[in-house]
């Protein structure tokens, strides 16, 4: 029985497996010399190789028991498994790296593509499409599967739909803000009116919740303007740590009045391009939303400070924290983790950010809650 030998990319031999796979029967070709058939072989040898490591597409060759007879680079460089490690994994679980397959679409079940979730050995869930194919040689039979990594993809074209919902909530708010928002003016003016008057005594608890709905109201149309127009990318320099400093007293009041405390460490930092109004509402937004997650008794953490290449903004609370469902849609228009919240106060928030060319991460567990704005530093 002969021995097919399997190589990886390090050009060494990773194991011997036997099977009766035999070697091809010579094909008739007009080749006089054996020398020229031994080289022509061994370059279509070297070729298939080439073509089956460089691969940017992740591949599998396995037994139909789940054995692997080899991977590719791509496999190694995802994955994040050694050759040694992968053979071990291997014969305790068939489907080592795939969490979950979905069901293929309709489109796509006469190719037998599926959509699955892998897991890299870091711990890292990405998505990708799975093609298996079974190839049948000398009476065996051996399974090819190749994942297609769109990982990437995903979290683009999940961007572009975001930006998409945002623009549908800019242009709903250029239409109807205005036009909303002048009949409720007039109407709060005469309610304010009727309260002066003495025989209107008796309902003035009626008019004051009718106000504060009016100003609720307008509130809300305020978050729909924060989405409508071209809003120009900031162009002058500033300090993130001076903007802070004048908030501190209207944050501290807000907090002492909820019995929470907020605790303010600011790091020297380099002058970053802002708009200043922007941030004081990105910075009022993300403690405001903090300091509502958290009981009474509760601190939150309120810092600057140099991280690489960029300012960093983080603002860390003591509340539940998020979901993973919740986690995977803040920022889209109208989600929102409140019992009375409207789902636009973080979306205006990441239009800030992206206005700024810089980035907002959120690391969330039960109990601790990091929001952090990466601003880019300015390259002189």
């Amino acid at each position: 029985m002969p021995i097919v030998r399997w190589y990886g990319s390090s050009g060494m031999q990773r194991k011997a497996y036997h099977s009766k796979i035999k070697a091809p029967e010579a094909v008739k070709a007009p080749y006089s010399s054996k020398n020229t058939f031994e080289e022509e072989l061994s370059l279509s040898k070297e070729l298939f190789y080439k073509a089956f490591q460089n691969n940017p597409n992740l591949l599998f060759i396995s037994t139909m028991d789940g054995e692997l007879i080899d991977v590719n680079k791509a496999v190694l460089e995802v994955i994040g498994y050694s050759w040694d490690e992968l053979l071990n994994i291997s014969k305790i679980q068939k489907d080592f790296c795939i969490i979950k397959e979905e069901n293929a679409l309709p489109s796509e079940e006469e190719s037998g593509n599926k959509w699955v979730t892998f897991q890299t050995k870091q711990g890292q869930i990405r998505k990708g499409i799975l093609t298996v194919e079974h190839l049948h040689v000398n009476n065996n039979t051996y399974v090819l599967k190749e994942i297609v990594d769109i990982t990437e993809k995903n979290k683009f074209n999940q961007e572009m739909e975001h930006l998409d919902r945002l623009s549908i909530v800019g242009k709903m708010a250029a239409a109807i803000a205005h036009e909303v928002r002048n009949p409720l003016t007039t109407v709060r003016g005469f309610l304010q009116l009727l309260q002066k008057k003495q025989e209107c005594s008796q309902y003035m608890d009626y008019f004051n919740i009718m106000i504060d709905e009016i100003d609720r109201a307008n509130k809300i149309i305020s978050e729909f303007l924060s989405f409508a127009g071209n809003k120009t990318k900031p162009s002058s320099k500033g300090n993130l740590n001076a903007i802070i400093e004048g908030l501190v007293p209207l944050l501290y009041a807000t907090a002492t009045q909820d019995s929470k405390d907020i605790n303010v460490q600011l790091q020297e930092i380099p002058p970053v391009l802002l708009e200043e109004s922007e941030i004081r509402q990105l910075v009022l937004n993300l403690v405001r939303n903090g300091l509502e997650a958290m009981d009474n008794g509760c601190e939150l953490i309120l810092k600057t400070f140099l991280e690489d290449n960029s300012v960093v903004l983080s603002i860390i609370d003591e509340g539940p924290g998020f979901s993973k469902e919740a986690l995977e849609n803040l920022g889209n228009p109208f989600f929102t983790t409140k019992d009375k919240g409207t789902g636009l106060g973080l979306s205006i928030c990441y239009s800030i950010v992206r206005r700024h060319n810089a980035k907002m991460e959120i690391e969330s567990v039960p109990g601790r809650t990091n929001v952090m704005i990466k601003f880019p530093i300015i390259n002189n």
